[in-house]
């Protein structure tokens, strides 16, 4: 009996833990390049993780990334050369944004 209940205690916890990785969206940061609120394209300019006091975001890869804002939940207003984070999935041949967080303007705002 309590060899049964540990392998179903393990296999609940196996399924709970592959289940959980499966809902996992990719995350990204970089400058934006531009972005069209007509057709919600938004193209940023991706950052690396090596941060120091001058790129205290990171430092620019010069990869550019499009993203599908249309379905997206968007903070604070993004322009040009604001920096960028997101969580996306990638659908097809396209990135789906799914939140838009405006680092620059969170940290003009004291936050």
């Amino acid at each position: 009996m309590r060899n049964i209940k540990t392998i179903l205690l393990t296999a609940a916890l196996l399924v709970l833990l592959a289940s959980a990785s499966a809902w996992a969206a990719s995350v990204a940061q970089g400058a934006c390049v531009s972005y069209d609120e007509t057709t919600n394209i938004l193209v940023i300019d991706e950052y690396d993780l090596n941060f120091s006091p001058e790129f205290r975001y990171g430092q620019p890869t010069g990869v550019l990334t499009e993203f599908d804002t249309s379905t997206a939940k968007i903070g604070m207003r993004i322009e040009v050369g604001d920096v960028i984070r997101l969580s996306y999935n990638p659908v097809g041949d396209k990135n789906v944004a799914l939140k838009i967080m405006n680092v620059s303007k969170q940290d003009l705002m004291g936050k």
